[in-house]
């Protein structure tokens, strides 16, 4: 007897566990699916992300429609990183520090630079220093540095709600040597064009400040511009992008033109449509 009520027992204790087990499952689902701020799945089928690439660039980074080709689709990574590099004008330089209370550490500072006027991108970060300043003092001591840009500098993730960290909010980080440019250089006249087109108060700045142009030369390049990681971007088939890339990106980034209340004012009324026009053409 004693036997038959320890086994009911245990067989009740099953039930009410496989009971609960089962509950919890289907609670849990629920809520994984239901959940409005988790997206899954992390890494998507290029058709999905296609699609949500088509939605998200219907408008421009200024939210204006624009002729210009639209931003670079996540599967095509060097257009991409060319894009960005372009479409800002001011990055996080890192650099290692030579202060004596910081020796060594790492150090971030905002620096403008310039790949090019809008016309001309060619996806080598120019930059404009001097001696006096803490980044510049890094790099006399060691020229590696790291530069990273991200369209949230740019109207883009905040038009389409993205977090600047959000995947989706495309960054991307150059890694390489900041050197001088020589004044017998090819490049300076290019670097002085590129920087003071994009940056005109530039040529106001102190002349005692021993202002000089220098660029990086790039060793490596990581993209993140969506979900599923970032990723590699080969040195040689990011500088082989055709700057018409950065040029719809330029035209893209700049903001839309004020419209002033004078101009309102000033601007023709619509011509009114009389009663007469509208049977003249019925009967047509």
């Amino acid at each position: 007897m004693m036997m038959k009520i320890m086994l009911l027992l245990q067989l009740k204790w099953l039930i009410v566990t496989l009971i609960f087990l089962h509950s919890r499952s289907a609670f849990c689902k629920k809520f994984y699916y239901s959940n409005e701020v988790y997206e899954r799945p992390r890494v998507q089928s290029l058709k999905s992300t296609s699609l949500e690439h088509e939605k998200r660039t219907a408008d421009d980074p200024s939210g204006r429609r624009s002729s210009s080709p639209p931003m670079p689709p996540p599967s095509e990574g060097a257009r991409m990183a060319r894009y960005i590099v372009h479409s800002t004008d001011w990055a996080a330089l890192a650099t290692t520090s030579a202060k004596r209370q910081i020796q060594s550490f790492p150090f971030v500072n905002t620096v403008s630079f310039s790949d090019g006027p809008p016309s001309n991108g060619s996806g080598i970060p120019y930059l404009y220093l001097t001696p006096l300043d803490m980044s510049s003092q890094d790099l006399e001591k060691d020229a590696r540095s790291s530069l990273a840009m991200t369209l949230a500098e740019t109207s883009y993730c905040e038009n389409n709600a993205f977090d600047p960290e959000d995947p989706r909010c495309a960054k991307v980080v150059l890694t390489g040597k900041v050197k001088k440019l020589k004044p017998e250089s090819s490049e300076l006249v290019f670097a002085e064009n590129a920087l003071f087109t994009r940056h005109p108060a530039m040529k106001t700045w102190p002349t005692d400040h021993n202002w000089y142009f220098a660029k990086m030369k790039i060793d490596q390049i990581i993209l993140l511009d969506y979900f599923g990681g970032p990723k590699n971007i080969p040195v040689k088939e990011y500088l082989a992008v055709s700057p018409e890339v950065s040029r719809a990106s330029a035209e893209l980034a700049a903001p839309p033109p004020e419209v002033s209340r004078a101009s309102v004012e000033l601007a023709p009324p619509p011509p009114e449509v009389s009663n007469e026009s509208v049977k003249l053409v019925s009967q047509a």
